[in-house]
């Protein structure tokens, strides 16, 4: 049980404690959950792939020729995914595999590994 002391720092801390105060605090507050950019609300875009984005974009526009809302927003939907299965095999290839005996199933393993 929390006594009358803990109480009172706690209420006085909480009064400090009251999250960023300016928009760019509040923008980079809200990047805070964002690891890898697969469960994000925005696409993830490191600042050299911003114009691979934007030609990407371009082509699928290009190539599926939307016509109204419907069809853009499918654009836009399959523009997501498109990046982001381009970011699930940028993470993969980016696996250590020099580790690869502990890997699982199929990585080595008993009588699956090479040979030392």
């Amino acid at each position: 049980m929390s006594t009358q002391a803990q109480i009172t720092a706690n209420t006085a801390n909480a009064q400090l404690s009251t999250g960023p105060r300016t928009e760019a605090g509040r923008a980079s507050s809200a990047r805070n959950g964002v690891t890898h950019g697969l469960f994000s609300r925005h696409d993830f875009i490191r600042p050299d792939e911003e114009d691979a984005y934007a030609q990407t974009r371009a082509d699928l526009e290009k190539s599926l020729a939307p016509a109204g809302p419907l069809e853009l927003g499918l654009v836009n939907e399959i523009h997501r995914a498109f990046w982001r299965l381009r970011r699930c095999g940028d993470v993969e290839g980016s696996f250590d595999t020099a580790n690869s005996d502990t890997a699982g199933p199929g990585a080595g393993g008993a009588g699956g590994g090479p040979r030392r």
